[in-house]
């Protein structure tokens, strides 16, 4: 079992197209999971919900998040918290498209379309 993970370097997986715009590469740990994925400009998730709690830590460009009835573009150094059961959505602000690094629980299932990169 690898213990030591270059998420830059990973191939990209592709998450739910119909509802996610977000793409990268993730690592799963016993009760965790970390990515690092990207938007491409002008995208964005569906306005969704899943029984994880998840944090994005945004790396580069800008989001629209909305997080319940909260909403802000955001950029680099911002973190956004999304609470389980929480309705959600984030997009892509400008040309540049985003990074960011997603970290979220893997203990209460993984009921999602959306999984980890809204």
């Amino acid at each position: 079992m690898a213990y030591i993970h270059e998420l830059s370097n990973m191939k990209h997986e592709t998450l739910d197209p119909s509802v996610c715009s977000a793409h990268g590469g993730s690592v799963d740990g016993q009760r965790i999971k970390v990515a690092l994925y990207h938007k491409d400009a002008v995208t964005a998730s569906d306005y969704h919900q899943h029984d994880h709690e998840q944090f994005i830590y945004v790396l580069e460009g800008k989001l629209r998040a909305r997080v319940g009835e909260e909403e802000r573009v955001v950029g680099p150094g911002v973190v956004i918290h999304i609470p389980p059961e929480i309705m959600h959505s984030t997009g892509a602000e400008g040309d540049q498209g985003a990074v960011y690094f997603v970290s979220r629980d893997l203990e209460s299932g993984q009921k999602t379309t959306c999984g980890d990169g809204h």
